[in-house]
């Protein structure tokens, strides 16, 4: 799975404090990982009633100079082992935890393919 964030304008400050902890306006690998693991916990994914494990693989930011001006994706690919064997129809949810991390996100599109 693979979730793209495009912070806009309206909150690209307010997300670059939470993730550049050191305020040197730039983004260290520590602090991306640091932000990805915070991402993680706010989701859950749920496959046919069933909570699926999410484990990030791979995660790219742009600078700290694109994320202010709005023009920058933050994208985080997950790996997980789903075994459905035999069902041609699913129900797959994303699930925003209650404001563990204190952002908002929008959710444009869900797609998996089994």
């Amino acid at each position: 799975m693979e979730l793209c964030l495009t912070p806009g304008t309206d909150v690209a400050v307010q997300l670059l404090k939470s993730i550049d902890k050191n305020s040197n306006n730039q983004i260290s690998a520590a602090e991306q990982r640091a932000y990805v693991l915070t991402v993680n916990r706010d989701f859950s994914l749920i496959l046919d009633s069933r909570q699926i494990t999410l484990h990030p693989v791979s995660f790219t930011f742009p600078t700290a100079a694109d994320l202010k001006k709005g023009i920058g994706d933050i994208i985080i690919e997950y790996e997980t082992a789903i075994r459905q064997k035999g069902i041609l129809q699913h129900q797959l949810q994303l699930k925003k935890q209650p404001l563990q991390s204190g952002m908002y996100y929008l959710c444009t599109d869900l797609y998996s393919c089994f």
